[in-house]
């Protein structure tokens, strides 16, 4: 179902929609990576946006999108 963007409050600011492409650039740039990086970040860590910050801060994430070597 569509993102309703006239409900809006706390439970919607703390998860990232992976399909709302706003949403991703907005956590991509806060982070300082790609939208691709965002989005595989939220397919392992579900979409908490805590959760998915604190993942692609960590320094594993290129601004390519992909994960670094580990």
């Amino acid at each position: 179902m569509a993102d309703n963007k006239q409900e809006v409050g706390k439970p919607d600011r703390d998860r990232i929609d992976k399909d709302d492409l706003s949403e991703v650039r907005r956590v991509a740039t806060k982070c300082g990576t790609s939208t691709a990086a965002v989005r595989e970040a939220i397919a392992k860590v579900g979409p908490m946006r805590a959760d998915v910050e604190r993942e692609l801060t960590k320094g594993e994430w290129s601004a390519s999108g992909s994960a670094g070597a580990e």
